[in-house]
Parts: structure tokens; C-alpha cells; sequence
């Protein structure tokens, strides 16, 4: 469930749990390692090679939490793009295996979300700090492109989106 069936997240869960954890699935699940250092490099390769529509589409996937049709997504992108780009970017992510359709829009496998969502975090606080402050100043920067938290949601989706995002950079 943690994987949401990602075949390349299985299979390097498999090793892992096969090399450390000397084939107990149980020790792994109770130390709880969900992310580890192989999963980010193949996702951070992988997100790497997308083009910023896409790019911008997983990102706000990762902070809504819930399905979102194209046009959802057309309404939330600062920089506007057309319907058609989006349904392109979104068929282009989907070949890729980085998002999955439900009966009410798009969402991301659990690890593609737990990853893009660190990432932006570690984004926004980078970009919260004194000493690069400056350099993004005056640019459309990760931390006005994207509403952490979604005033138009349901209440128990504002509160997921305040623990997964505010808490931490607020802590930061």
C-alpha cells in the first residue's frame, strides 16, 4: 500500500528488505522506512527529465490530496496554460507510470507524493532562508506558486495539508 504497486518501488523494497533486513518483511515495516536513498535517486532522475508542465502538475497533485480533473488542474497552474497542454502533460506522466486516473480525476502513487512533498518542503525552505532569499527574490519562486493549504477543501484535507506542509517549515 505504501508502494501503491510502483513495480521499480517494489523491487528495491524487495532488495532492501533482502540485503538488511536478511529477508524479514515484518523488521522492515516496524522500523518504518518508507523513502529511502535508492527511491529518491530514480525519482529525482525521473521528475528531473519532465518538462515544467508536468513537473508543475505533480507538484500540485502532491499538495491537494485528492483526484483532480484537468480542468482542476488548469484553475490552480499560475503560469496558464491550455487544456490541451495539460491532457499532453498529463498523458505523458501517466505513459511514465507517475500518476493513475481514478473515477473523479488524477492522483499520485504513494511514494511519487511522499517524495514530491519532502522535496517541496525542502524547496520552500531553502528559498525561506536569509542567505538565498536574495537569489529568488522578484522570480516566481516554488513558494508563491503553490497554496499549501486549500481554503476551498474540505476540513479534513486542510488539516492534512497543514500537518504534511505547514508543521514542517514552520518547525524549520
Amino acid at each position: 500500500q505504501r508502494y501503491s504497486g510502483n513495480p521499480l518501488a517494489l523491487q528495491l523494497v524487495a532488495q532492501t528488505v533482502e540485503e538488511f533486513y536478511f529477508g524479514d518483511g515484518e523488521a522492515f515495516l516496524a522500523a518504518e522506512t518508507f523513502m529511502f536513498e535508492d527511491i529518491r535517486d530514480v525519482l529525482a532522475r525521473q521528475i528531473g527529465r519532465l518538462t515544467e508542465p508536468e513537473q508543475e502538475i505533480l507538484f500540485w497533485l502532491a499538495v491537494a490530496r485528492v483526484p483532480m480533473a484537468p480542468y482542476d488542474l488548469q484553475a490552480r497552474l499560475i503560469q496558464k496554460r491550455s487544456q490541451r497542454e495539460i491532457v499532453e502533460a498529463l498523458q505523458a506522466l501517466r505513459r511514465r507510470s507517475l500518476l493513475e486516473r481514478t473515477a473523479r480525476g488524477f492522483v499520485l502513487q504513494n511514494v511519487i507524493s511522499e517524495y514530491l512533498s519532502e522535496r517541496l518542503i525542502e524547496t520552500i525552505c531553502r528559498e525561506l532562508t536569509p542567505s538565498t532569499r536574495g537569489a529568488t527574490e522578484g522570480r516566481l519562486t516554488v513558494t508563491n506558486r503553490f497554496a499549501l493549504l486549500d481554503m476551498g477543501e474540505q476540513e479534513y484535507i486542510r488539516q492534512s495539508q497543514r500537518r504534511l506542509f505547514l508543521d514542517p517549515i514552520g518547525r524549520y
